[in-house]
């Protein structure tokens, strides 16, 4: 193979990595901001299963205060759905996709802020809608909304360092 055409392999599938809006039928929901999925796009040869990461929030761990809440929230917003991927960010270092999604019109992640299943994960989350998410996350606080019944409510980044 000559140079140029490694490189032009090599530049498509960088490319296809990063892809925007594609579909997703979720086969399983793993915790409150983890799941797996299945795809026939085709930028993938054939039917693959991915796990998928919901980006710029943190839902708690599955042994953790209303972990088990938390799955079930997003279970009930989109196990079996055909969901829309409207960014793909790469993979994290547990190659994870690590994604925004929509449901019928609803931003996942931003509905799993509103009712107060996961976090902003501030660490991560660099786009210019985290000071909306913020807000949103304010007002579940302020109302009690969720994993905000609990006053002292552990991020999960905190609870994963101990």
């Amino acid at each position: 193979m000559s140079r140029t055409a490694f490189y032009s392999i090599l530049f498509a599938l960088l490319c296809l990595s990063r892809l925007e809006a594609y579909e997703v039928r979720v086969l399983y929901v793993i915790d409150g901001d983890t799941f797996t999925g299945v795809t026939n796009t085709g930028f993938y040869e054939k039917k693959d299963i991915i796990v998928f990461r919901l980006y710029g929030i943190d839902a708690p761990e599955k042994k953790q205060n209303y972990g088990l809440s938390s799955k079930t929230a997003l279970f009930n917003l989109i196990s079996g759905k055909q969901v829309e991927i409207i960014k793909d960010y790469g993979k994290d270092k547990y190659d994870r996709n690590i994604v925004l999604l929509t449901y019928s019109g609803t931003n996942i992640c931003e509905e799993m802020i509103r009712m107060g299943s996961a976090w902003v994960y501030d660490y991560y989350c660099k786009d210019s809608f985290y000071k909306d998410w913020l807000i949103l996350q304010e007002k579940a606080k302020k109302t009690g909304l969720g994993l905000w019944e609990d006053p002292n409510a552990v991020p999960p980044w905190v609870y994963r360092d101990k």
